[in-house]
């Protein structure tokens, strides 16, 4: 049997990553998110520009989070 994946995006990877901890909401899911991004500097691109305070990345996060919910 040859084996097969599902490419998932390394944001989605954090989502289910906190799902698994035990966070339940996706308000959840994007604040554990954003504590790894950030602990490794790291943010989030939107539109081709950095999106640059911890706001507009909880919100970016956040908006992503609820798509995944839905899904």
């Amino acid at each position: 049997m040859i084996g097969g994946g599902i490419p998932v995006s390394r944001v989605l990877q954090l989502f289910l990553l906190a799902r698994h901890s035990g966070k339940k909401q996706p308000s959840e899911w994007a604040a554990a998110a954003w504590e790894l991004l950030s602990s490794q500097g790291q943010s989030l691109i939107k539109g081709g520009k950095t999106l640059e305070t911890l706001e507009q990345n909880i919100a970016e996060l956040t908006t992503q989070a609820q798509v995944f919910a839905e899904k």
